[in-house]
């Protein structure tokens, strides 16, 4: 009887229990793989934000320089064009009285 029970045992519930171990094994990784890509997802997205943030405080300053130089000069390029408008005037308005 020992025997045939040590069989039995030998045969069907050690494989069924070690069956039900790697299953178990394998499921519990499948939850920490999940839990693990999931926390490294989000670290990466906080840490690529923050660089981001970081990289745009940096050159912010530059930004706001460059920005103020091109206003600057677009209003000295309008200003030269009605300088040349205005001289064109006179070049015109001279060579009339000259050319009476």
């Amino acid at each position: 009887l020992a025997a045939s029970t040590l069989a039995v045992l030998g045969f069907f519930v050690i494989p069924y229990k070690r069956k039900q171990a790697k299953d178990n094994f394998k499921e519990k990784m499948l939850i920490l793989r999940t839990k693990l890509l999931s926390a490294l997802t989000t670290q990466f997205g906080n840490e690529s934000e923050s660089a981001i943030t970081r990289l745009k405080d940096g050159v912010a300053p530059y930004t706001r320089y460059v920005r103020s130089e091109r206003e600057r000069i677009e209003k000295a390029e309008i200003a030269l064009a009605n300088l040349r408008q205005k001289l064109s005037e006179l070049r015109a308005r001279s060579q009339a009285i000259v050319g009476k």
